[in-house]
């Protein structure tokens, strides 16, 4: 990346990304989108809405979305050219967080307790503000509330207040309570195409080796300059390039990972902000070294279109060695592999595991 800064082009060039963006969300999520515009055109808003797909089909952006246009009342997804001053200084306010109507809560970085939805239900229960008033809250990530707080927002829910409009997002259908689901209006997202991906990496600045790369990571665009800049990318990338380099054996690879990529005493800071402990930084850089392994015997299968020197010089020496049937093993490998990559695993053993089963097969 041209300036490897957490502050990445969001901050640098907000009028062309506020077009682009609303260009982007049509094409990659065309249904989400329209079911939504038309609810607003309508007034036909539901009390509440599920967001569910994969981490990066921009779910939580599209929540944020409505949720601003939502409360500026404008009747449809707004676009930032076409507010008067007056709705500028309010979207202003909500998106700094200042709004009395609004509260986002988000589990992407810890789990959301019981006490964070009473107060949420003690907020918005509160009998204090007018009629045409909307009050929307939006949990993301709400897989990740304890059961004690899934359970309170679930009768919140079965009892919403006037005007209350709930907005909850996921990446894990299965991992949120079914009678919660069953009281929102559900909202699929599909998947969104690495080419996509690919597509807004270069425009958000990225060089197209890294726009290449976080295409093929489950993370969404935000956390971009974030993950670009730290350790655990770096680190995970440097591993991902020795694998690839036959010349220097990949059995070192095993030893490097001790003695060079893992975190001792790291100083990486999360989406957030928070310095993490090592152990996540490990548990990150694994999950991203396996998620660039997994994209090369993709390519490998498929074709790639990253026209990177070393990247296909790697493609083209893997291939004159292995067969598509064995190529194909590999992902297979890599793909339950990359399953059994948790918090709770021995990482250390984990990448043995996964070199000397690559190595049976390659």
């Amino acid at each position: 990346m041209k300036d490897r800064n957490v502050t990445n082009v969001y901050q640098q060039n907000q009028e062309e990304h506020r077009t682009s963006f609303f260009e982007l969300i049509q094409k990659a999520q065309p249904v989400a989108f329209d079911v939504l515009q038309s609810s607003m055109r309508n007034d036909r808003v539901s009390h509440a809405y599920l967001f569910y797909g994969e981490a990066n089909c921009y779910q939580e952006e599209l929540a944020l979305w409505f949720a601003k246009s939502l409360l500026m009342n404008v009747n449809e997804f707004y676009q930032f050219d076409h507010l008067n001053e007056d709705q500028k200084k309010r979207l202003e306010v909500i998106s700094n967080n200042q709004d009395g109507n609004f509260l986002h809560l988000d589990g992407s970085s810890k789990t959301i307790g019981k006490q964070q939805i009473d107060d949420l239900q003690k907020k918005f229960s509160k009998t204090s503000f007018t009629s045409q008033d909307r009050r929307v809250y939006l949990i993301t990530e709400c897989e990740n509330m304890s059961y004690e707080a899934s359970n309170s927002l679930l009768k919140f829910l079965e009892e919403p207040s006037d005007n209350v409009i709930a907005i909850l997002t996921t990446s894990s259908m299965p991992k949120v309570l079914e009678t919660i689901v069953s009281r929102c209006i559900p909202i699929p997202f599909k998947n969104v195409s690495s080419d996509i991906r690919y597509q807004r990496g270069i425009f958000l600045g990225y060089d197209e080796e890294d726009a290449y790369f976080l295409s093929r990571l489950p993370y969404k665009e935000q956390c971009y300059g974030n993950l670009v800049a730290s350790n655990r990318y770096q680190n995970a990338k440097a591993m991902f390039k020795q694998f690839l380099d036959a010349s220097y054996g990949r059995a070192i690879l095993l030893v490097d990972y001790e003695t060079v990529y893992k975190a001792k005493n790291t100083k990486d800071v999360n989406f957030l902000n928070q310095e993490m402990k090592d152990r996540d930084v490990d548990f990150e850089t694994l999950k991203i070294f396996f998620g660039l392994m997994i994209g090369f015997y993709q390519d490998l299968i498929a074709g790639s279109n990253l026209k990177v020197s070393w990247y296909q010089e790697a493609l083209a020496n893997e291939a004159k060695k292995i067969s598509l049937t064995t190529a194909k093993e590999c992902l297979g490998i890599l793909l339950e592999q990359n399953d059994q990559c948790n918090r709770s695993v021995d990482y250390s053993l984990l990448l043995f595991q996964t070199m000397y089963r690559l190595e049976e097969v390659l």
